[in-house]
């Protein structure tokens, strides 16, 4: 991996992002274009001095990230009619990021998390609309439809075909046997199998919620891939896009993990910081933003930056877990038991024994930049996380 000049993307004053050119605005200087009733014209005096990503005029995109935006960002606001062709998603459930539409919305899929959502026209979600957090909420002045709409603590409300939300499953505390029942029978009509927990891995019944698998559905939407049954969206009369994004498998070098972490101290070029996340994930990322944390299941694999995230690019912590099979620095190996750490480490490796987990340890090895953080399972590595060194 090459050190690159960094980009400070926050003194330029417009960005391109999937094609479209947005200004980079401070709120104090848009406050009379913000809609009375929007979440920042209402929170604007907190923010005056941040910034905003501001558009004028009708736009179509493939799709908005509002879970990717660096943190001098407040998201992002449109003036005009919005078509996103794929789906805006919140990848982080405490994203602060929001969008405010001065018009109209189309989205064939909608999955919000933490985000604050205002559209002053209508909103059409051709597919699913998923909000999950409770600090999320969404506005929409004018007539709004989703095909299908779930929310897991979230605010607000869409019309539907079919919804499943909190408020009709549980109360604050817990729901009864028989009502966790028709909920799960619910889900498991609309949902397919495949995005969905066995009920007795559940924990105890209180939250229908619990039967996700939340990261399926989240990578199911970012390519397009449909998420419920065939016979649900042959009901319902559900719009999907017909061509699913392809997903390939990154080919990882034996060395991928060796290289990172010989340059988690350095500082990366916007093009490195793409290119990891395009060989982490598999994905291509065809703008300047990508997530802060970047996993890939396939690969056990997940990298973070630093908070501060674009304005300094540096590697937090790679973390590997037992499905890599690349090679680790420092003759670290998967599956090595506690005796041959002590025997290659020394006292620089210390080990400590989960007290409500009697076959897992922690490990820990303490290194003059990085430190390694170790989970054993049976005497046994499973997890290895490369971080950064306070001292």
């Amino acid at each position: 991996m090459i050190i690159g000049q960094i980009n400070m993307l926050s003194q330029a004053e417009t960005i391109t992002i999937e094609g479209v050119n947005f200004s980079i605005a401070q709120v104090k200087d848009i406050l009379d274009r913000l809609p009375e009733k929007s979440w920042l014209a209402t929170k604007s005096d907190e923010f005056l001095d941040n910034t905003i990503f501001f558009h004028e005029g009708d736009v179509q995109l493939p799709v908005l990230r509002l879970g990717e935006l660096p943190t001098w960002s407040l998201g992002y606001f449109i003036i005009g009619d919005v078509k996103v062709g794929r789906i805006i998603e919140a990848t982080d459930d405490l994203a602060i990021m929001g969008l405010i539409v001065d018009g109209n919305l189309e989205a064939d899929h909608i999955r919000a998390g933490g985000n604050e959502i205002y559209i002053s026209g209508d909103l059409q979600v051709n597919g699913l609309f998923f909000g999950k957090h409770n600090l999320g909420t969404i506005t929409v002045e004018g007539d709004n439809h989703a095909n299908a709409f779930m929310s897991d603590d979230y605010s607000g409300w869409l019309e539907s075909n079919w919804a499943l939300t909190d408020d009709e499953c549980f109360d604050d505390e817990q729901i009864s046997d028989e009502e966790y029942h028709e909920a799960c029978v619910e889900i498991l009509e609309a949902i397919r199998p495949e995005f969905l927990y066995e009920q007795e891995e559940a924990d105890e019944p209180f939250l229908w919620a619990q039967l996700l698998d939340y990261y399926k559905i989240e990578k199911a939407m970012k390519h397009n891939a449909p998420i419920l049954q065939d016979s649900f969206i042959e009901e319902h009369q559900i719009q999907f896009l017909n061509d699913p994004v392809e997903y390939q498998k990154a080919e990882l070098p034996a060395d991928f993990v060796v290289n990172t972490v010989a340059n988690i101290h350095n500082e990366l070029s916007t093009k490195e910081v793409e290119a990891l996340a395009k060989a982490v994930t598999g994905l291509s990322h065809d703008h300047i933003f990508v997530p802060e944390a970047l996993y890939n299941d396939d690969h056990g694999l997940s990298v973070k930056f630093l908070e501060g995230y674009p304005e300094r690019l540096f590697l937090e912590f790679i973390a590997v877990r037992s499905e890599y099979q690349g090679e680790l620095p420092h003759n670290i190996q998967m599956g090595m038991n506690g005796e041959a750490l002590k025997a290659q480490f020394g006292d620089r490796y210390t080990e400590e024994t989960f007290e409500e987990y009697e076959d897992s340890a922690q490990g820990t090895i303490t290194l003059d930049d990085l430190v390694i953080a170790l989970l054993l399972e049976n005497d046994a590595v499973t997890f290895v996380k490369y971080q950064i060194s306070e001292n």
